[in-house]
């Protein structure tokens, strides 16, 4: 596939851009970093459903099933008996299975489903992390 030279500019931009984020964030800030990824990918999936862009649709869902998995899942701390964390690597197990599902089936509903479940997780993660940084800020003198 032919680029424009604008269009190759853009995504070496992008690529530097992504890669700058991740090598100066915190281990919240990944988590954010991981969360803002995962919700786009699963609107992306969900647009190339809506469009019957199959191939799309399964680039898309494979990625959010990976960043379920592979970051969100597997950040957890492992081998512990603290029910939360157990759960909510349950919850990121469930959510991986119904976007499989989501993309065997070409079914939209259960890409809304993990939105609906991960929104409220990403914005409890966003809280703590803008909790923490405020907390590490040097208090101003007046």
């Amino acid at each position: 596939m032919y680029l424009s030279v604008h269009a190759k500019a853009a995504k070496a931009y992008r690529h530097i851009d992504a890669v700058t984020q991740v090598d100066g964030a915190s281990p919240g800030q990944l988590l954010i970093l991981l969360f803002e990824n995962l919700h786009s990918q699963l609107l992306r999936a969900h647009k190339a459903l809506g469009e019957n862009n199959i191939a799309d649709k399964g680039l898309a869902l494979g990625k959010a099933v990976r960043i379920l998995d592979e970051g969100l899942k597997a950040a957890l701390t492992k081998n512990t008996d603290d029910v939360f964390t157990q759960s909510l690597g349950d919850l990121y197990g469930y959510c991986a299975k119904r976007l499989t599902q989501a993309n065997f089936y070409n079914d939209p509903l259960p890409i809304e489903e993990v939105i609906r479940l991960m929104n409220p997780i990403a914005e409890a993660w966003k809280s703590i992390v803008a909790q923490q940084a405020q907390a590490l800020r040097p208090m101003e003198v007046a």
